[in-house]
């Protein structure tokens, strides 16, 4: 997640905004066995990635750029092997070249819908969570993309996007959304997938800036949260419900006013925002919740890879589910 100059200030309006328009949603089905096999796979494979990311190829931000190529090569790699048809996007920064790896599923016709993560870590931090996590879920959901196209045709274009640049500014995200834009692509929504491997149950371990929210909100950071804007919030909605739908983790949903839809733009979502289309960011709420946000502790064996592997469930749901309906010309 990018470190935000004003982020402090912006989460302190950004929780009364919170207090008028959030839905929490507790789920306490049992997971069937079978299901829980499901999930230990997952985990497991979720657990192989993270630690490639923030331990074999730490570090991983902008000054490290032999790093980052290496990152490329291995995400290239896992999305070649899920049989989407992979491209890379290069994106120019202080006098180099940096590069987004794209993950195509589809006959290249007709609506697109974007999943994301970024790629890079904070300087001086491995980035277990922030945002490996992210980026082992976006292989992840690409190989069950895979499997749902060979089911059935697939009933728009998916495009699976890591981003680099992040930390510095949203470049990568921004770079993808305006060659979007200047195509003329009917996106129906887009997914910023930004931290969601931390999870806990510990009482009094999820922080909120208003002390009073502590009477409405989980004391436990054990949830993950659905964010996008108020003038958006159909499609913030049915994502927030379906993902509900799934069983495996509670799930808060909150779409902010448009006015202050700035106290919301903390990862690489906000650059679709700006370019008009649909965007969430699907987020265990970092600093409030992971005291090592940005942090050398930010490490792999921090994090909760069954909770996290009912998050990328709940989204492939999403994914499969879909449809939704495309509002237009939706502008801050």
């Amino acid at each position: 997640m990018v470190n935000h100059p004003s982020k402090m200030a912006s989460v302190s309006l950004l929780a009364v905004t919170i207090v008028l328009c959030f839905a929490l949603v507790s789920l306490a089905q049992q997971t069937p066995s079978s299901e829980q096999d499901r999930v230990d796979r997952l985990a497991g494979s979720l657990k192989k990635h993270v630690t490639m990311l923030s331990h074999n190829l730490h570090p991983r931000d902008y000054l490290h750029l032999e790093n980052q190529e290496m990152c490329v090569k291995y995400i290239y790699e896992h999305f070649q092997k899920a049989g989407a048809k992979v491209t890379t996007q290069d994106v120019p920064f202080r006098g180099k070249t940096y590069q987004n790896v794209i993950a195509r599923f589809g006959n290249g016709g007709g609506k697109r819908f974007i999943v994301g993560a970024h790629y890079d870590a904070p300087t001086g931090s491995p980035g277990a969570d922030d945002n490996a996590s992210a980026v082992a879920g976006l292989i992840e959901l690409a190989y069950m993309l895979s499997r749902k196209a060979g089911e059935k045709k697939l009933e728009m274009d998916f495009e699976f996007v890591a981003y680099s640049l992040e930390e510095v500014g949203l470049v990568g995200s921004a770079a993808h959304a305006k060659s979007l834009k200047r195509e003329s692509i009917d996106v129906v929504g887009m997914i910023s997938l930004e931290m969601i491997g931390y999870f806990t149950d510990e009482p009094d371990s999820q922080d909120y800036p208003v002390e009073a929210m502590k009477l409405l909100y989980p004391s436990e950071g054990n949830f993950i949260a659905v964010i996008g804007r108020l003038d958006q919030a159909e499609f913030v909605n049915q994502l927030g419900v379906t993902m509900q739908g799934y069983g495996g983790v509670k799930t808060l949903s909150l779409a902010a006013p448009p006015s202050l839809s700035s106290l919301t733009r903390l990862s690489d979502h906000s650059s679709y925002w700006d370019v008009g289309y649909n965007a969430v960011m699907i987020t265990d709420t970092a600093f409030l919740r992971n005291k090592e946000y940005h942090r050398p502790g930010d490490t792999a064996d921090r994090l909760d890879y069954e909770k996290m592997a009912h998050v990328v469930l709940g989204i492939n749901k999403v994914l499969r589910e879909l449809p939704f309906e495309k509002k237009d010309d939706q502008g801050e």
